[in-house]
């Protein structure tokens, strides 16, 4: 499966119905997308926790300063669809992230809703992976996640769209969860890039993780690694046996954790094995990524 990150983040702006639109019609599998719960209980379609300011406008039309930024936890549906999103913020540096970004402006922040509706309008085979965002990742205890986990099944159930849908993430506790609720549809586990625990850092085209971030990692894996659920994989080997046993149908790594060897051990294991990547922008890399035996790979470029 060709699976667009974030609808395809390095062509139009993550997340987006532009984004959707424009990686059904080139031909993708499905798309990766991250929900939040409003102040009201929509499920709102967006990658962080609060509002970007590299990317959203305000209601009164100007850029959104970092230090104005709101949680999408403490706004209203209503209040959310007043920003508008579509193009780089000119003070930040994501269009030099993203220079391939696609303009397309004023666009609101979608919901859950309206990007089923978008699909199920333009294809009758695409899917959606859905990423269950967690508050509570690093708490050894807290169901945080439980009211968008149910959210997100009932409207998959009210929209008819269970079939078409997949559920990803990295709190395992949440996903488990969905399983109990909802067996039909399939888990996909998501784990941190393992030299970020492993080694002094990822390589700079790997998606760099900073040293404070790094240390957090390393602190709550001798804790237990919390979010796993008692399934810590102690490398990627062993990452394929971890996702089977905690009820997972796929692992969703880090493309560099992709190698042969985890490979086998996913076939050996009877499991999936999919990548996900972050603007990785060399087109040789995608390929050669996409020639192995990998059930998904996640882009943002395609």
């Amino acid at each position: 499966m060709l699976i667009a990150h974030r609808g395809g983040s390095g062509l139009f702006l993550e997340n987006s119905l532009a984004a959707f639109e424009h990686a059904i019609a080139a031909g993708c599998d499905g798309a990766e997308l991250d929900v939040h719960l409003s102040a009201d209980g929509a499920l709102v379609v967006h990658h962080d926790p609060i509002l970007n300011h590299q990317y959203t406008k305000t209601p009164a039309g100007r850029w959104l300063r970092p230090l104005e930024r709101r949680a999408i936890a403490a706004l209203t549906l209503a209040e959310i669809r007043r920003y508008r999103i579509g193009q780089p913020n000119p003070h930040s540096d994501y269009g030099r992230k993203f220079p391939d970004l696609a303009v397309i402006e004023d666009q609101p922040v979608p919901t859950l809703a309206e990007v089923i509706e978008l699909v199920r309008q333009r294809s009758s085979t695409f899917r959606l992976v859905i990423e269950i965002k967690s508050a509570c990742l690093f708490a050894p205890r807290g169901r945080c996640w439980q009211p968008l986990v149910d959210a997100v099944l009932a409207e998959l159930e009210r929209l008819q769209f269970t079939e078409r849908a997949i559920l990803c993430g990295f709190d395992w506790r949440a996903l488990r969860y969905a399983k109990q609720c909802q067996p039909r549809i399939p888990l996909w586990l998501n784990t941190h890039p393992f030299a970020w625990r492993d080694g002094e850092r990822a390589a700079p085209a790997d998606l760099p993780v900073s040293r404070a971030m790094r240390a957090m990692l390393r602190a709550a894996d001798a804790a237990g690694t919390h979010w796993q659920a008692g399934f810590r994989p102690a490398s990627a080997a062993a990452a394929p046996r971890a996702v089977r046993a905690a009820g997972g149908d796929l692992w969703f790594a880090y493309y560099t954790d992709c190698s042969q060897a985890a490979i086998a051990q996913a076939r050996a294991e009877s499991v999936g094995i999919g990548a996900w990547t972050v603007n990785l922008r060399a087109a040789e890399k995608r390929r050669r990524l996409q020639q192995l035996d990998l059930d998904a790979v996640c882009v943002d470029y395609f």
